[in-house]
């Protein structure tokens, strides 16, 4: 279960993120019909481009193309996704309310990481709760607040600002608590 609402947050996440960046010039968007023919449009190659295969414009050279996975999203410096878990966790473990055995809930929360890879520490919101007290959801914005540094997502290899959603999980799950401390 646990996998299936990371997988979601990801797969939510990159949409959200496609779909803010989805073309070069946001004054114009051009619908494309799936499946793509690359063979008819024109080399990345001859316009500079650095993805392969991801045209700039079209044909006619006025409006800009749907860039086709563009974006590379924000990673976490302390060993991914797995080390976000486990920084998270720990550092929820010993500063959440003592009794946290007897709450059972579920929150998303999101926040946005810059361009060099500092959280936004403004930005820290939950976007979803099922059932978690306040003072667990102060206790995991707190928590988020002293993660590491991530390298900054990137769109065509330039970094940028991005959102990053991560659930919190009450009581907290002792698989992800580092214990070598």
């Amino acid at each position: 279960m646990k996998k299936v609402v990371l997988v979601s947050a990801l797969i939510i996440q990159l949409c959200v993120a496609f779909a803010q960046n989805c073309c070069v010039n946001d004054s114009t968007i051009r619908e494309i019909q799936f499946p793509v023919d690359l063979s008819t449009m024109p080399s990345s190659e001859s316009q500079g481009n650095t993805h392969k295969h991801t045209p700039t414009a079209d044909s006619d050279g006025d409006a800009p193309l749907v860039l086709v996975n563009p974006y590379r999203i924000p990673y976490y410096l302390n060993g991914g996704d797995k080390g976000l878990r486990n920084d998270l966790y720990t550092t929820l473990s010993k500063t959440a309310p003592v009794v946290q055995d007897s709450v059972n809930g579920r929150a998303a929360v999101e926040f946005v990481i810059s361009k060099d890879g500092q959280i936004d520490i403004n930005s820290i919101r939950v976007i979803r709760n099922r059932s978690v007290p306040d003072d667990y959801l102060k206790a995991a914005i707190e928590a988020i607040k002293g993660l590491g540094k991530f390298e900054p997502g990137k769109m065509n290899g330039i970094p940028v600002k991005a959102t990053y959603t991560i659930p919190v999980i009450y009581p907290v799950p002792s698989d992800f608590i580092n214990r070598s401390e």
